[in-house]
């Protein structure tokens, strides 16, 4: 079995071939590995209670969510293998005449690679044996080293702002980003790895590229009553991983399923029980600190058993003061007379020598210069160096959504297609480190992002199947 991967960069966007297919020529048998897949896999081998061989055991495995279900027939070897499964609850079921029905649970993760063993028990095929025991989730056919974070954790945990991407920080290896560094400023959230660069990382979502290019962060950022899972491969990951060397963060959406399941929420922050910055001017209100963030999650069959959509959005309101100290002309600086600024002498560049009494003759001032000295404004405390504070509302409006259909067009294909909207409008009171430090000279980043995905799985036979996904990837900011 050969796995082809083709990709084609075209500027903002991406598109992203994986493809599962034929060509095995010099060995029998079968094998299955993965193409920056998200899918999982489910091999066996069934024995007698001599430890023999079990061949021609029917073997169905369904998914408890959907319905879905796959069936495979064990070989001359007692051997059987389900590949490319979506993560999540599945029941594993095995049948032959002379044998009792075995039957038991599995739970899979995403890019799980599970191998059973099982002793089938001779006996009526009326009877049935079942199995409740929870299997390991170590990976022995695999090298590579990385933690899954389940539902469970991601709802549970918490977690300041809902940014799921802060649980990276459980997998061993991992570090959050110095403070201030271009991937962690504006609010986002960034991490190296195993000593990496924070733009040495990769991210996936659903299988499929979703990362900007610009400084090679995260492009769509999902809620999280929207995520069912995501996988931080740290190391000693396979050649299917390319782009970077550091993590591999790869995040799966809900789907939908034969139960309605849904969620709506708003949190709500402010600065009520805050202490007082101490900056801040005393004869002036608090700084302003209000953070909303508000959304729902909906999941359920369109048609049972066949046809299943999920869809979610998440809205954030952020309005906080940020207060900054810094110094401005005063009302006598800007008419030419620095007599009260402290300053030893003020030079004339004509004659090299002292201004009289530190006082520039009205006819020496620029027109352009004192222009640009009244965009200032007048000082609000006293002191050198420090004679101005001041707390405009730093602005962060950020809507995001996601769309997904999963949809069974015959017994053995089934087809996904997937959207996800971010649109934010981010408004930095501040642009800057010296002159910038008054208020109405702020910076206004807007930044959209999109992410589509469609994928294609397909059964030609019990030991030929096809993987396909294409995807188009976009992030637009300044």
């Amino acid at each position: 079995m050969v796995y082809l991967k083709v990709a084609s960069n075209l500027y903002t966007g991406e598109l992203v071939y994986n493809s599962i297919c034929l060509l095995l020529l010099l060995t029998f048998g079968f094998s299955a590995a993965s193409a920056q897949t998200v899918r999982s896999t489910v091999s066996g081998l069934l024995t007698n209670e001599a430890g023999q061989p079990v061949p021609a055991a029917s073997v169905l495995l369904v998914q408890e969510e959907t319905g879905w279900s796959r069936t495979a027939t064990s070989d001359g070897d007692g051997e059987f293998l389900f590949p490319l499964l979506a993560p999540g609850s599945y029941r594993l079921e095995v049948a032959k005449q002379g044998f009792r029905r075995h039957s038991q649970p599995l739970i899979l993760q995403l890019n799980q690679e599970l191998r059973l063993v099982m002793k089938l028990q001779t006996g009526p095929q009326g009877d049935s044996v079942e199995v409740t025991a929870t299997r390991s989730l170590l990976k022995p056919d695999t090298a590579s080293m990385g933690t899954v974070i389940d539902t469970r954790q991601i709802r549970n945990l918490p977690l300041d702002g809902r940014n799921f991407l802060e649980l990276s920080l459980l997998a061993p290896g991992t570090v959050p980003a110095a403070q201030g560094s271009a991937g962690s400023a504006r609010g986002d959230f960034a991490l190296n790895v195993n000593g990496s660069r924070e733009d040495g990382n990769s991210f996936l979502l659903d299988g499929v590229y979703n990362g900007d290019p610009k400084l090679n962060t995260f492009g769509t950022v999902a809620a999280v009553d929207a995520i069912r899972e995501f996988e931080v491969v740290t190391s000693t990951y396979d050649a299917s991983f390319g782009r970077n060397g550091g993590a591999q963060v790869s995040v799966v959406l809900q789907s939908g399923s034969n139960q309605m399941h849904g969620s709506a929420y708003e949190f709500f922050r402010n600065a009520g029980m805050d202490a007082r910055n101490f900056f801040a001017p005393a004869n002036e209100k608090d700084p302003r600190y209000q953070r909303n963030q508000f959304g729902f999650s909906l999941g359920g069959p369109i048609r049972r058993n066949r046809t299943f959509l999920f869809a979610d959005y998440e809205g954030r309101r952020v309005r906080e003061g940020i207060t900054r100290v810094t110094n401005v002309p005063t009302a006598l600086e800007r008419s030419g007379d620095f007599s009260q600024s402290g300053l030893p002498y003020l030079i004339d560049p004509f004659t090299q020598q002292p201004f009289a009494g530190n006082r520039i003759p009205a006819n020496r001032i620029s027109p352009i210069g004192a222009n640009i000295a009244a965009l200032y404004p007048l000082p609000n405390r006293s002191g050198r160096g420090q004679n101005f504070v001041s707390s405009p509302l730093f602005i962060d409006r950020n809507d995001q959504f996601d769309v997904r259909l999963d949809h069974k067009l015959s017994q053995s294909s089934d087809l996904t297609v997937r959207y996800s909207f971010a649109d934010r409008a981010f408004l930095e009171p501040f642009g800057g480190t010296s002159f910038a430090q008054v208020p109405g000279y702020g910076n206004d980043v807007p930044r959209r992002a999109q992410n589509l995905m469609a994928g294609h799985t397909h059964a030609f036979t019990p030991t030929l199947l096809n993987e396909f996904r294409a995807a188009f990837s976009r992030v637009a900011s300044q």
